[in-house]
């Protein structure tokens, strides 16, 4: 969803022009969020992502075509020959003629697949909620953050006090020791984010993310603003966790069912559906459990009956419909 949407869009269209307004909207997200995002989920700007697929299809076309090279220019998107053949030769370091004559092998820019990495919408991955983007972290505060007294319901990174300067009547703002779920965004101004984002962000977190994960958490939460951060203006809420809810999964289950995944020729595939194994899918709580794997060695030896050689090994599948521990 989301970057996937804008990914599929320019592989429909590679050869037509792209603009970041007409790809943000296909990502149903505005201009600022969709190009931060888009760089997030794949390592790359978004006019730079385009020219590497560009200069794919048309590696492609040199390869498997006579085609004049102008033509395939033009098929791949380029506006004309000469930009053409300055951007292959910045990339692949040669002339498309000399690629095309002497067949060098070139490094593939394949087409990301995106769809596994919204599977787990938890901690430390991006998320996408009434158009705003955003991270959730869990972090456990090991002392107190002391600021100036805000007049604005937030605190100003800048005036943060050193602890050891804190006067002993210090009346401000702070934030206490605990354990906290922080949410990070960024937005153009500091009007939008206080205005737009942060309620977004605070409706998901106590609507959704508290109630999948039968959280407790404080409703009174502490934002901080960081100023003139890369050309943006970059928040975090601090949501304070009172307790976990009775009755929520434990982060980790030591008797979780081995079960067969797959079959492919006589090789068994076996695992941990992490959906059954009472644990809350997120990256801290498969971390836990593979921090545990050991307990797992025997069980899952037992499921992998008649194996040609005498190995174990370890791994996190990411598939739908279901994650496992395999």
């Amino acid at each position: 969803m989301y970057i996937q949407n804008a990914i599929d869009w320019i592989e429909q269209h590679i050869d037509q022009k792209l603009e970041i307004s007409k790809l943000s909207n296909v990502a149903y997200l505005s201009a600022f969020y969709f190009q931060r995002l888009f760089k997030r989920m794949t390592g790359r700007s978004v006019m730079e992502y385009i020219k590497l697929r560009r200069l794919a299809y048309a590696a492609d076309y040199l390869s498997r075509s006579d085609l004049k090279i102008s033509k395939i220019a033009l098929k791949s998107g380029f506006e004309n020959h000469e930009t053409f053949t300055r951007s292959f030769k910045e990339v692949y370091r040669m002339t498309p003629t000399a690629f095309r004559t002497n067949k060098f092998p070139v490094a593939a820019f394949n087409v990301p697949d995106l769809s596994t990495q919204y599977f787990l919408k938890e901690l430390n991955i991006p998320i996408v909620a009434g158009g705003i983007v955003f991270d959730i972290k869990r972090v456990q505060q090991q002392t107190e953050r002391f600021f100036q007294v805000s007049t604005q319901g937030f605190a100003d990174a800048v005036t943060e006090i050193d602890t050891a300067f804190k006067p002993e009547d210090f009346t401000g703002w702070y934030i206490e020791i605990g354990e906290y779920i922080v949410c990070c965004l960024e937005g153009e101004s500091l009007d939008y984010v206080l205005s737009e984002g942060c309620p977004v962000v605070r409706s998901y977190i106590l609507d959704v993310w508290a109630k999948k994960n039968m959280a407790h958490l404080d409703m009174n939460e502490k934002i901080v603003v960081y100023k003139n951060v890369l050309d943006a203006i970059y928040v975090e809420m601090y949501f304070k966790i009172n307790n976990i809810k009775k009755g929520a999964p434990d982060m980790y289950n030591p008797k979780s069912e081995v079960e067969l995944i797959n079959l492919t020729h006589d090789i068994k595939i076996v695992g941990i559906n992490l959906q059954k194994s009472g644990l809350p899918i997120t990256i801290e709580g498969v971390g836990k459990m593979w921090d545990k794997k050991e307990i797992y060695t025997e069980e899952i030896q037992n499921n992998t009956k008649n194996t040609k050689r005498p190995v174990t090994e370890y791994g996190i599948g990411m598939s739908n419909p279901h994650d496992y521990l395999v």
